[in-house]
């Protein structure tokens, strides 16, 4: 039954995949401000061959071409010097994927051989991620794919990968990922074996990410927003995307298997030390 639940899952991540990455201009209710400032960045590579800053063509001649988004939006302009507005589709859909595989990465326990087809399956069908995808959310995805990336490199105690990824999913996306990250990382401190190192590395990937977070605040979309909409738009906001992180983290944990940390494991829902001979995670 297990595995037969894993086929349907995968199975409808395909057939998912599948129907958005057929459509050029895939429209949803988040997709199509993708479109536009992968399309003006494309043209200002291709015609001044340099990134943009501003995006004077909307946002009463104040808007900025990036006001978060930055490593996918360059990758999928790039691309779409190639293949034209279909590039935003593909990086939607590559993004959903890279989300997956950094989960199975992040969490191994996940996996069928050490959790059970059936928990796996639960993780896959996330219904949060698959409203990322079917919403066209495109920064979230490669953000949030960063951001677990970051927590794999963590948990295989490479300190300067985690903080360079971190660093990166805050980048691509602070008004949500930012926050993702501090909840995340302030809960795992009481089950994490170097607490101290593990702040040092979020707060100096915070600090790196400043500069992208002033622009989120300096632009036309934040500041033309009443202070009540802000509010409500991003509690909302980060309680959906919060999921996609959540959900596979309380799974693993519910499995009743090792969750190890940089030097600590979850064995009977409590956290116990255990390192190996040479002091470092083997998976």
């Amino acid at each position: 039954m297990g595995w037969a639940l894993v086929v349907v899952v995968v199975t409808g991540w395909l057939v998912l995949g599948a129907f958005v990455v057929r459509h050029r201009l895939y429209v949803s209710d988040d997709s199509l401000s993708n479109y536009g400032h992968v399309w003006f960045i494309a043209e200002r590579i291709r015609h001044a061959h340099r990134l943009p800053w501003a995006m004077a063509v909307v946002g009463h001649g104040e808007a900025l071409a990036y006001p978060y988004a930055f490593v996918p939006w360059t990758g999928a302009a790039l691309t779409w010097l190639v293949v034209g507005e279909w590039s935003v589709t593909l990086w939607l859909v590559m993004g959903a994927a890279f989300v997956t595989a950094a989960t199975l990465r992040a969490f191994p326990e996940l996996r069928p051989g050490r959790a059970g087809p059936a928990w796996t399956a639960a993780a896959l069908g996330n219904p949060a991620l698959v409203t990322s995808l079917w919403l066209g959310q495109l920064p979230f995805l490669w953000a949030v794919g960063f951001f677990l990336a970051a927590v794999s490199a963590w948990r295989r105690g490479r300190t300067v990968g985690a903080l360079v990824l971190l660093a990166v999913a805050q980048v691509s996306h602070p008004a949500i990922v930012a926050p993702i990250a501090a909840i995340v990382v302030m809960a795992w401190l009481r089950f994490e074996g170097r607490p101290r190192r593990l702040l040092a590395v979020y707060a100096a990937s915070t600090i790196a990410a400043l500069p992208a977070m002033w622009v989120v605040v300096a632009s036309p979309v934040f500041s033309d927003s009443s202070a009540a909409d802000k509010v409500v738009n991003f509690a909302e906001t980060l309680t959906m995307r919060l999921l996609v992180v959540v959900v596979p983290l309380v799974i693993a944990v519910g499995t009743g298997r090792d969750l190890p940390a940089a030097g600590v494991a979850w064995r009977g829902g409590r956290p116990v030390e255990r390192r190996s001979a040479t002091g470092a995670w083997r998976w």
